[in-house]
């Protein structure tokens, strides 16, 4: 009966286990969302709170986005680590769209990363049609982690990992 009592007893007067010692820097996707491309619109830039696809503000049924065939997204990543290498993976549904290795140098605490994307790779991973909508949904995911970090600073992490998620609409004709 003594046997596990000390054990049990040692675990009590120390308490939790602490994380600190497991030497992983945090990452943070601060935005994502991506818009359809237009003819003459450009890409490469960050796409403003509820301007894009996210937003159901479209033009087609419900909001979703009428006859998109390119899309541009965005990713912004924020992170303590002042030079490493972070991956960032695209997914719409459960298929894998994009994976990006990216660099982070000193002074620059926002890592900014853009999509060009057809849809010949997205539109693959939309939910089936339902009978009842004019439209089809997917869910769109930019997910980032910690690959390497160098120069570290800020706080620790157990899981260098983030997730961010949004479902947008596609609707088609004329």
């Amino acid at each position: 009966m003594l046997t596990w009592i000390i054990p049990l007893a040692s675990f009590l007067i120390a308490g939790e286990p602490s994380f600190d010692d497991t030497p992983v820097d945090t990452v943070e996707i601060a935005a994502f969302d991506c818009e359809k491309v237009m003819d003459d619109a450009e890409t490469g830039h960050r796409i403003a709170k509820g301007d894009g696809i996210s937003g159901w503000h479209n033009g087609g049924p419900a909001g979703s986005t009428w006859n998109a065939f390119e899309l541009h997204c965005a990713v912004e990543l924020e992170t303590p680590c002042k030079k490493g290498t972070a991956t960032v993976e695209l997914r719409v549904g459960a298929r894998a769209v994009r994976s990006t290795r990216i660099k982070f140098h000193p002074g620059q605490p926002l890592k900014f990363q853009d999509y060009h994307l057809v849809n010949t790779e997205w539109e693959k991973g939309l939910d089936p049609q339902h009978a009842r909508y004019a439209f089809q949904v997917g869910i769109f995911r930019a997910i980032a982690y910690i690959d390497s970090c160098r120069d570290p600073s800020g706080p620790r992490a157990m899981f260098p990992r983030a997730e961010k998620s949004f479902t947008a609409g596609f609707a088609y004709g004329e």
